[in-house]
Parts: C-alpha cells; sequence; structure tokens
C-alpha cells in the first residue's frame, strides 16, 4: 500500500456480485442471471478481495457480463474507467455471445437438431484441429443453452 493510499484510503463497500466472499458461486450466477455466461470462480468485479470500490460501483452494474477475469486487468480498468472502445469491445463480444446463444436454440428447437449435431456442424466450421477440451467444452456449452431454454419455459 502506498502513503498516498494510507493517507487517503479508497471508500469500499461489500462486493454486490459475490456478496463479500471473494468468488462466485452457481447461486450468484443464478441471481444475477448469468447462466450461460459465467462459471463459477475468483469474482472478476471485486478481484476477489470480496469488497470494490465505490467508483466500480457506481460504473459498472453488477451483472456486466463481460466483466469476467478473462479479460485481463487493462481491459477491466478500461471498462471501470468507462472507456469507449473498451465498452465497444464489451457490446461487441454480448453480441457475439448472444448470436452463438441464438444458434444454438435455432439449431435444436425449430430445426430439431441434436447437440451432437450441432456441435459437429459447429466444429466443421472451425478451421484447424479442435483439442479434445475444447470439443467436450463445447458439448457441455451446448447442452447447457438446451437445458436453460427448456427450464425457461
Amino acid at each position: 500500500m502506498s502513503i498516498i493510499e494510507k493517507i487517503f484510503p479508497k471508500r469500499t463497500e461489500e462486493c454486490p456480485r459475490c456478496l463479500g466472499k471473494g468468488h462466485v458461486d452457481q447461486e450468484d450466477i443464478v441471481r444475477l442471471n448469468q447462466q450461460l455466461r459465467w462459471a463459477p470462480g475468483k469474482c472478476a468485479y471485486c478481484v476477489g478481495k470480496g469488497k470494490v470500490s465505490l467508483k466500480t460501483i457506481n460504473s459498472v452494474p453488477k451483472d456486466y457480463a463481460y466483466l469476467t477475469n478473462d479479460i485481463g486487468e487493462i481491459e477491466r480498468r478500461r471498462i471501470i474507467k468507462q472507456d469507449k472502445k473498451a465498452l465497444y469491445r464489451a457490446q461487441a463480444w454480448d453480441n457475439n455471445v448472444e448470436g452463438f446463444i441464438d444458434h444454438i436454440e435455432i439449431s435444436h428447437f425449430d430445426e430439431g437438431l441434436s447437440a451432437e449435431e450441432i456441435m459437429g456442424q459447429m466444429i466443421e466450421r472451425t478451421p484447424g484441429k479442435i483439442d479434445q477440451k475444447s470439443i467436450d467444452d463445447l458439448s457441455k456449452y451446448i447442452k447447457k443453452v438446451i437445458k436453460n431454454k427448456k427450464e425457461e419455459g
């Protein structure tokens, strides 16, 4: 901690995303309606500290889907500062995720394809070799999207 931070400490509050635990669990994911976007793990909102600055709380909604551990610290800071290019990347990311989810739902519910058939089509369209872990992750995600849509009714 720098001398400036000791003299002028930042005002912090309990993290509204992880509720002060430092990690996001399945209950938090459901509470924030991010089932198809997040996985349990270290909280990206408070960076695992359980407390977050008022600046973050005032500038970034707790359920902001793009703010994950995958984006890195520099991008995180840009999002908190409301950098226009970072916000554009966030919107593009969200549009891509929504499009991916829509594609899975349309393929399954409208076109009658199974999860395996959807996965096969996606793998065929992907240039280069895909490792087994990526195939397994894709299969789980497709099944999760289908299950989530069924549960919605």
